[in-house]
C-alpha cells in the first residue's frame, strides 16, 4: 500500500527512533488500514520485527506498508491484508515498523499487549492465505482456483 509522508519518501531521509506520522494510499491493505488512514512509523531493526507487524519499506520506486509475515537470513515474507499472496523481498537497508493507527481523531496504538497478540493471531491467518494462494496459483484451470480461494475465504477470513 503506498503511502506519502514527509518530504522525499526515501525511508533513510525520515526514518528515525521518533515517530512519524504518514498517510495511506492505495487498498491492498484493506479492511485494516483504509486510503486515508495515517500510521505512526519508527525505524525498525529486522531482528526486532514479530510477525503481524506493519512494515514501512521500499518496493522499487515505491513506499510501501503490509505485514510482516516471516524472515529469513537475507530475505523476508510480506503480503497485504487485502492480498491472496504475499512477496519475497531482500532486506532493505532501513525499514519502519507502525507504532499506532490514526483515524479522523481517534488513535490506536499497536504496541499493547492485546494489540500485539492480535497482530500475531493476524500473522498466522495471513500465512496461512498465502500458502493457499500459491497452492491455489499452481491449479491448472480457473475453476479449481477459484473453489479452493473461496474455501480458503470462509476459513481465513482476512
Amino acid at each position: 500500500m503506498p503511502i506519502t509522508g514527509p518530504g522525499p519518501l526515501d525511508p533513510s531521509l525520515w526514518l528515525s527512533a521518533l515517530p512519524v506520522t504518514v498517510e495511506i494510499r492505495g487498498l491492498s491493505m484493506e479492511p485494516f488500514l483504509s486510503e486515508g488512514d495515517r500510521v505512526e512509523v519508527v525505524l525498525a531493526a529486522r531482528e526486532g520485527l514479530q510477525p503481524g507487524d506493519l512494515v514501512v519499506f521500499r518496493r522499487g520506486d515505491e513506499t510501501v506498508v503490509h505485514r510482516y509475515l516471516k524472515g529469513l537470513p537475507e530475505r523476508f515474507l510480506e503480503k497485504g491484508d487485502g492480498q491472496t499472496c504475499g512477496n519475497w523481498h531482500p532486506w532493505p537497508a532501513q525499514m519502519g515498523r507502525v507504532t499506532a493507527i490514526r483515524r479522523g481523531k481517534l488513535r490506536s496504538p499497536l504496541d499493547s499487549p492485546p494489540a500485539a497478540a492480535a497482530l500475531r493471531r493476524a500473522a498466522r491467518r495471513h500465512l496461512w492465505r498465502h500458502r493457499v494462494g500459491r497452492i491455489a496459483l499452481g491449479l491448472p484451470g480457473d475453476l479449481p482456483r477459484r473453489i479452493l480461494l473461496r474455501l480458503c475465504g470462509w476459513f481465513l477470513p482476512p
